[in-house]
């Protein structure tokens, strides 16, 4: 046992644990505070350069009732349109504006809303709850105080920043374009060249790109700008549905008319993004910025009595993405049941009394003491107050307290809802393996006649089989979509391919089939394959085994981890991953629970299972994959040391087979054998910002080290942190002042 090391893989601030941390960022149990140090010259500079997107380099110390962390250095600069001109004013953080890839508790940057339009403080913050309350894809958001060079400069909404690392916390593949659409972002045609969307106002482009911008291709915009305006009337839907995901524009549409948001696509041809998903190739709206809202009005329109079919323009110009959602029937039944079921569960179904006093409450100190948000229109602590009244409050362009604009909303938008029958609608359909022996269905879908039936319409290997019927599965939430799940379990029909679409029936003998054009496919396997896994290797074999040859090469172990017998034949395996099917395993039966040598030693005309790769001692990839290229398991392995092997113990799961952390060295291989299982150490870790807790229970005398790698263990460069026998700490005290990042292992060096 003496002979393991464990490897945890512990970048202090800057490394992604599999976990998302960044909801600590916005925890809004209290009023957060964030210091920013910066030279006074450049704050200076960036106040009489109000236009500038210039970063200058700052410390940023952030707590809350969570954390109590400090960064540097961080990008700081002045953000926003009008608050650039406001005394009070916003400001971006970047976190990785100087060292590439630093993220700050799982984010790259974080936008400090200072809210001069609002007396409240708040309306923005009550907005991004109430759409994660709906269920939508937006920003998290939370009250902070804003120090800069130890002076306060007010009570902030601080909101998650849209980037690529925003995407990677909602969609599976986060490498597509992502465009920020600034007025006048109005989606009309600009013609067959995707180069003319890239059209400058201000010296910015209208639709900014914001991700992948080496490349630059508007190619995935320009089409659905095509799509919107040039397709005819008979075939927009099938074409629309082709290349964006409706639900979320209708989404948005609902929720602006909820809050009154007026700052929007519809009225102002402002305030969105758009992602393009690789893995759909589906456009995606996402909402953005809703500080005016809510009784909030510069142009004399009743927003909480508004006709929502009739949202008005404020060029007295057309929107063309949201008038061909409208034209068609079906979608505007769905804008008209998202409307409905947020004025009944966001609205009507809420406590927003018990919700805006708590809020208030907790406001009132840090509001009281800004003195900032009285230099722009002159906000009283009394007009902080008021503006949360359910009874009638007005002061220059705040036409409504917050519940009073809320209560009128709810009581006016019932009356004014009216259906088409336009029939069903399908969105957001998957199928996907449940277990070893079943899949599952499931599907969102609404029509307002009443949804009779759904059915999963499958073939597989070209031969059609039995339709299988969904049945109805609300959540029962508070999300638009609540009352639209339909799912199934079955059984999986067999191997191969398996084409599917769904169908759907509603009672007034509409039909409707998703998706439009080819239907969706899954590879079925074997289902006990994703069962086989690499739980042991040897890169540096000089005396631990021989093959039959006499010869010590390296070798590597696999396993059946399920129930039943695997055909291997096809089977992959190498060590470079730009030629994953480097060697194909031979017609081979594998047992349940029986292990497979293979040795890697370029010697494939050998008799026996002789792959035609050779690991390297220094480290490189192993991968395995199943046949048909699906890749099954990766590992990422550094230095060996000569017949120490690696070892997943206890044979452990696919979940933790291609995890690098979850590997030991042992000086006792075990080839033929099951691996050990780390029983004597009891490891459990905790991690709490930036620290991270080691607990044990070992026998008496046990001694660990804990070595500190600046970069990996294979690099070399190990420092001792420290030698303990009792539970350890390593934070920033026991790591010093330079809090440095890099990768920890903690190994026993003396057991009885």
């Amino acid at each position: 046992m003496h002979g393991l090391i464990l490897v945890l893989f512990l970048a202090l601030l800057s490394s992604r644990a599999e976990a998302d941390d960044s909801w600590m960022l916005h925890d809004d149990s209290q009023v957060g505070r964030v210091d920013i140090t910066i030279d006074q010259a450049d704050l200076d500079w960036a106040y009489a350069n109000v236009w500038s997107d210039s970063m200058h380099v700052c410390t940023v110390r952030f707590r809350n009732a969570l954390l109590d962390t400090v960064m540097t250095p961080v990008g700081f600069r002045l953000r926003g349109n009008t608050s650039r001109t406001s005394a009070k004013k916003s400001f971006k953080l970047k976190f990785d504006e100087y060292l590439d890839g630093l993220e700050f508790f799982d984010e790259d940057a974080l936008n400090l809303n200072g809210e001069h339009n609002d007396p409240a403080i708040a309306r923005s913050k009550i907005a991004w709850d109430l759409m994660q309350r709906a269920g939508m894809r937006a920003s998290r958001a939370s009250h902070s105080e804003v120090w800069i060079n130890g002076n306060f400069y007010g009570l902030y909404v601080s909101v998650e920043h849209i980037d690529k690392e925003w995407l990677r916390k909602r969609f599976a593949d986060s490498s597509g374009n992502l465009w920020k659409c600034l007025w006048p972002a109005d989606l009309n045609w600009l013609g067959s060249d995707p180069e003319a969307y890239k059209l400058l106002v201000n010296d910015r482009r209208v639709y900014e790109l914001k991700t992948n911008e080496e490349l630059d291709d508007y190619g995935a915009l320009q089409r659905l700008v095509r799509v919107i305006t040039q397709t005819p009337p008979a075939a927009l839907r099938d074409s629309l549905e082709s290349v964006l995901a409706i639900e979320d524009v209708l989404e948005v549409m609902a929720v602006d008319v909820l809050l009154g948001n007026w700052d929007d696509y519809r009225f102002l041809r402002n305030n969105y993004y758009l992602y393009h998903d690789p893995s759909s190739d589906l456009m995606h709206f996402i909402p953005y910025d809703y500080d005016n809202n809510m009784g909030i009005d510069w142009f004399n329109v009743p927003w909480a009595t508004l006709d929502p079919y009739a949202w008005p323009a404020n060029d007295g110009d057309g929107r063309p993405l949201s008038a061909a959602l409208l034209s068609i029937p079906a979608y505007r039944d769905l804008y008209t049941h998202f409307l409905e079921r947020g004025q009944q569960q966001l609205l009507a179904g809420f406590d927003w009394s018990a919700y805006t006093d708590a809020l208030r409450t907790l406001l009132t100190p840090s509001a009281s003491a800004d003195n900032w948000r009285t230099l722009d229109y002159g906000f009283t602590v009394q007009d902080f107050q008021q503006s949360w009244s359910l009874g009638h409050y007005e002061n220059q362009h705040v036409k409504r307290g917050l519940l009073e604009f809320l209560d009128l909303r709810s009581q006016s938008l019932p009356g004014q809802l009216n259906w088409v029958n336009g029939g069903p609608v399908l969105w957001q359909g998957e199928l996907v393996s449940s277990g070893i022996d079943s899949l599952q269905a499931s599907v969102l879908a609404f029509s307002a006649a009443g949804l009779d039936s759904l059915w999963l319409l499958p073939s597989l290997n070209g031969q059609e089989l039995s339709p299988i019927p969904l049945l109805a599965s609300p959540t029962g939430g508070q999300e638009l979509s609540a009352d639209d799940g339909w799912s199934t379990r079955f059984p999986r029909p067999g191997t191969g391919t398996l084409s599917w679409r769904l169908r759907a029936l509603d009672q007034a003998g509409h039909t409707r089939d998703w998706p439009v054009g080819a239907p969706r496919t899954l590879l079925l396997e074997d289902p006990a394959a994703d069962s086989l896994r690499i739980v042991e290797f040897m890169a540096s074999n000089s005396s631990t085994i021989s093959d039959g040859q006499g010869d010590f090469d390296d070798w590597l172990e696999l396993v059946n981890g399920s129930q039943h017998t695997l055909q291997l034949a096809g089977v992959a395996l190498s060590d470079s991953p730009s030629q994953p099917l480097r060697y194909l395993l031979p017609d081979t039966l594998l047992g349940p629970g029986e292990r497979l040598l293979v040795w890697c030693d370029n010697d494939t005309q050998d008799p026996g299972l002789h792959a035609g790769f050779a690991l390297s001692a220094n480290g490189e990839s192993l991968l395995l994959s199943l046949p048909g290229g699906r890749l099954l398991q990766r590992l990422d392995f550094g230095a060996s040391q000569t017949d120490l092997s690696w070892q997943l113990p206890c044979d452990a799961g696919l979940e933790q087979a291609d995890d690098p952390g979850a590997w030991l060295t042992a000086a006792d291989p075990t080839p033929g054998t099951s691996n050990q299982c780390l029983t004597v150490s009891d490891l459990r870790i905790t991690r709490l910002a930036n620290s991270l807790r080691l607990d044990w229970s070992p026998s008496g005398g046990t001694l660990w080290r804990v070595e500190r790698y600046p970069a990996a263990p294979w690099l070399g460069g190990a420092q001792t942190v420290a030698i303990v026998s009792q539970p350890f700490w390593v934070d920033e005290q026991a790591l010093g002042d330079n809090q440095p990042v890099g990768c920890y292992t903690v190994r026993i060096i003396t057991q009885p």
